[in-house]
């Protein structure tokens, strides 16, 4: 491409002259480095950026990706920050956006070959493409080559996963079909359910945003097409149930938007209540509204609701679970509702009285008088009214006034002399037990703290993480024996009486509250063990499909390098193996029942000594292999990946299994012992749950030890001109954005005593050059209030540092899905102190 291809304005002769010996300067090998400089240097000058401004990014996008180059990755960064700079402008980001065909090539390449790149560098990259993205999205079609390789990026083990499925999100809108259709064939729908069964609410809220996209698609035909591979994804029904369960704000929004979207593709109905998922939907129905419900989710709830029970074999299935209580609370606050939903409510409820064993519900919740009193209201439309009106018609039948005359007749108060029966005992005590539990939850949830309990390999679910620069994580670790469990004495019903009870016909109000609550927890316990046995059977498919098909290839290539890659990958998956025999015959043998019991099989699990040595030893050694570099191996090596990785079959991926497991086992029985009626088995759940956590944040704290060590001392020996103290503690790394006079990533490293900004030296890249240095006691955190919003950025800690009789400040930049409230809280522990 000449200078002359690359013009879009007319330049006076002087500055063509000196346009052209930067463009010859740029194109040549041996002074390319010069004219990068040059530009860097003359970039704030008004009239030299007026003169660029007159090109497109051809001039300079040729060195985005030159392997050529012995430090190509170094100069596509510089390429990258100076055309950052320069898209200030957007007729210059359009001009070059539709005209320069080696910009989005140049990225594409760029991308494809990160392989190469520092984490900082590929992070760069990924900052680039998504600020241009999301600026120029009316020219969204350009974009789609760099699909192929963002995909790839999106893996559970690559660091940068969430940033490059952010940026894919902004590429895959309902406009773009074409970029549609590329996501699906590079297995998007499956990497997004993949992330949604991540344990980090980040990776959860983008894998939700990745599905958003194609839901909102406009043609029922092809939004048919995405929900039907949607369906075909194993674990998206039990996940989406499960995070329904506990999901709250943001996340529980677009949990719900997306539930609502495969609703309204007509014959999954039968999915939504084989999976729970519709049960999980009456959590968003509260009024007032829980902590889990906006507005916006109820609004979701309601008319997924209304589009899952167009299918009248779920009727009978809402009998006697707490939806006509909810639905009739609704209406009598009608006035607080938005027209639309009240005309919402009227349709499920003529949906459900179509089935006869229903209308009495609405009758003794007085449902009819909250039907009428909306009817007289004029702000109503007449279509409601009229829908209505025909509901009141059907529940005032002569069958249902008599019944429900018999059953208040029935309401009458206990004397010495009567003695009560055994149902009328049973429902007593099951109202005593309902209290009880329902205070007994109010302290627990007051007194919980708002924990994460993941256990990370070097915290991959959100945070920037490093590859394995410290060398082999090997060591003998002491095994810690597990207390022995004690069983708690339970005075709590007997599943005998509770199946006595739900046995129970024609109840009054009271009663019908009583036995719908103890009806929906049965229901949901049963699709909250059934995700157990279903999780539990994929992993440990996945694991034997690891050992089975990859494990004898590297033994026979890499035979040095198995332990490292491996480490005692093995022996997690034979005590998985043992617990899934388990899980697999309790919950083959009891399904059919009302209720299963798996606390005892997870309370035994957690303490089985040898739970702790295995995963205690593969959580400090296994970064080795997940982040294992395999540029200078053998190419029958890198061949056999890259088949691998065409067929979805990624290491790294299968090696981080383990890491994800064990939180994924507290969080499903938080949402188990919720879903747990006052029996006898909840306070086994509670102690399972506790063994549970209790066993992963000693193996959270004990990794983290171990490695802060290592850490230590490597960043000692690595950190050119580190000051020595022997009193010095590593406290957290990771790469940031920081901006001085302008932004650009770095690795960050926060001791006891500084916080190290680093620079790779250039002459050994094992090595680092001090870029700032802030010293605890001189250095100092500044108020950010009046600093002015940065775009893409969510927050700033920003730090004064002293240079002599000056001052100068840095920022640390915190944008969507970083770690900001770590990194503040780790800081502040250090330089508030």
């Amino acid at each position: 491409m000449s200078l002359q291809n690359c013009l879009i304005k007319q330049l006076s002769e002087q500055q063509e002259k000196a346009f052209q010996r930067i463009f010859d300067i740029l194109h040549n090998d041996d002074t390319y480095g010069r004219g990068l400089d040059i530009i860097n240097e003359r970039l704030e000058q008004a009239s030299f950026r007026e003169m660029l401004y007159c090109a497109h990014s051809g001039f300079i996008s040729h060195l985005l990706c030159c392997p050529r180059l012995d430090d190509w990755t170094e100069v596509c960064i510089c390429v990258i920050h100076i055309l950052d700079d320069l898209f200030a402008s957007s007729s210059f980001a359009e001009y070059s956006i539709l005209y320069d065909p080696q910009l989005i090539a140049g990225l594409t390449d760029a991308l494809n070959s990160s392989f190469a790149m520092s984490s900082t560098q590929v992070q760069e990259l990924l900052y680039f493409i998504a600020n241009i993205i999301y600026d120029n999205t009316n020219l969204i079609d350009n974009f789609n080559p760099l699909l192929s390789p963002l995909m790839a990026i999106v893996e559970p083990s690559n660091q940068n996963r969430i940033l490059a499925s952010s940026t894919i999100t902004n590429i895959i809108q309902p406009a773009n079909s074409r970029g549609q259709v590329m996501f699906l064939k590079a297995h998007g729908i499956e990497k997004a359910v993949q992330m949604l069964t991540s344990s980090d609410e980040f990776e959860n809220i983008t894998g939700c945003k990745l599905l958003y996209q194609l839901l909102i698609q406009p043609d029922e035909r092809i939004r048919s097409v995405f929900v039907k591979i949607l369906f075909a994804q194993e674990l998206f029904l039990p996940t989406m149930t499960s995070l329904m369960s506990r999901a709250k704000g943001e996340l529980a929004e677009l949990l719900m938007a997306i539930t609502y979207g495969i609703s309204l593709v007509r014959g999954h109905e039968l999915e939504f209540l084989e999976s729970g998922l519709i049960y999980e939907l009456f959590n968003y129905l509260d009024y007032p509204f829980n902590d889990q419900t906006t507005q916006q989710s109820f609004t979701w709830a309601v008319n997924a609701l209304f589009s899952c029970l167009y299918e009248k074999r779920l009727y009978h299935h809402m009998r006697m679970v707490g939806l006509t209580d909810k639905i009739t609370n609704l209406l009598k606050h009608y006035q607080e509702l938005d027209t639309q939903i009240v005309s919402s409510l009227f349709g499920i409820i003529r949906y459900l009285i179509s089935y006869e064993g229903i209308q009495i519900e609405f009758m003794v919740l007085d449902c009819v008088h909250a039907i009428d009193i909306i009817c007289q209201d004029p702000k109503i439309g007449p279509s409601t009214k009229t829908i209505g009106k025909s509901i009141i018609q059907v529940l005032n039948n002569d069958k249902n006034i008599e019944l429900l005359k018999k059953i208040k007749e029935t309401i009458t108060a206990p004397t010495p002399e009567v003695k009560i029966s055994e149902s009328e005992r049973l429902l007593v005590v099951a109202k005593q037990a309902q209290q009880e539990q329902h205070e007994e939850q109010k302290v627990e949830e007051s007194t919980q703290k708002d924990s994460k309990f993941k256990l990370g390999i070097s915290d991959h679910s959100r945070d920037n993480t490093r590859k394995s620069i410290i060398g082999s994580n090997r060591t003998h670790l002491p095994s810690v024996a597990q207390s022995t469990p004690i069983m708690k004495k339970s005075n709590r019903m007997s599943v005998t009486d509770l199946k006595t009870l739900l046995g129970q016909s024609n109840p009054n109000e009271e009663q019908m509250k009583i036995l719908s609550e103890f009806n929906l927890k049965k229901a949901k316990r049963f699709h909250i063990i059934q995700e157990m046995y279903t999780t539990e059977k994929t992993y440990v498919e996945s694991m034997k499909q690891c050992l089975d098909v990859m494990f004898p290839f590297f033994q026979q290539n890499l035979p040095e390098d198995v332990d490292t890659l491996f480490s005692n990958f093995k022996d997690v998956y034979e005590i998985h193996e043992r617990l899934f025999k388990k899980i697999s015959e309790r919950w083959l043998s009891q399904k059919e029942e009302a209720f299963v019991s798996i606390a005892d099989i997870f309370i035994e699990f957690f303490n089985w000594k040898e739970v702790y040595d295995v995963y205690v030893r593969y959580l400090v050694e296994a970064d080795d292999g997940i982040q294992f570099d395999f540029s200078e191996k053998p190419q029958i090596v890198k061949d056999q990946l890259t088949t691998w990785a065409g067929q979805c079959l990624i290491l790294a991926n299968f090696l981080i299994l383990p890491v994800q497991r064990l939180p994924r086992y507290v969080l499903l029985l938080e949402s188990l012992l919720k879903a747990t009626p006052p029996i006898e088995e909840y306070d086994y759940l509670k102690q399972a749950l506790d063994d549970g956590r209790k066993l992963t944040v000693k193996l959270n704290t004990d990794k983290k030890d171990f490695q802060d060590k290592k850490f230590l001392s490597h960043y000692n020996k690595v950190i050119i001109g580190i000051e020595p103290n022997e009193h010095r503690q590593f406290i957290r790394e990771g790469t940031l954005n920081i901006k001085e006079k302008s932004k650009a990533i770095y690795q960050c490293v926060l001791m006891s005593d500084s916080f190290f900004v680093l620079t790779q030296n250039k002459k050994n890249k094992k090595l680092y050059d001090i870029k700032f240095v802030c010293k605890k006691g001189i250095s100092h955190l500044v108020d950010n209030k009046k600093m002015k919003k940065v775009k893409d950025i969510t927050d700033i800690i920003t730090f004064s540092i002293s240079e002599g009789k000056k001052e100068k400040t840095i920022s640390l930049l915190f944008g969507f899905g970083s770690d900001f409230e770590g990194w503040s809280s780790s800081i502040n522990s250090v330089f508030r102190n």
